[in-house]
């Protein structure tokens, strides 16, 4: 397992739960494919969600599949 305190994390996108019309926001986060593994199996865990509220969906090597997974539009540019 990879050290996870040394994992580099991107936060690509954010959607509040007022914005999704529902009790849970959405996040996605951009990790390297040599930690994501690692990353997703921490996530996995019932005392993530209860001490930090964060549980993974889905994965993918483009942040493009994800979003169309989740039903994100994409931001607009900046």
């Amino acid at each position: 397992m990879a050290d996870l305190f040394d994992v580099k994390v991107r936060l690509m996108d954010v959607v509040p739960a007022h914005e999704r019309a529902g009790d849970l926001g959405v996040a996605i986060f951009g990790v390297t494919l040599a930690v994501a593994p690692s990353v997703r199996e921490v996530l996995a865990h019932d005392e993530t969600w209860a001490a930090h509220g964060l549980r993974s969906l889905t994965t993918s090597g483009k942040i493009r599949l994800v979003r169309e997974r989740l039903g994100l539009p994409r931001p607009p540019r900046r």
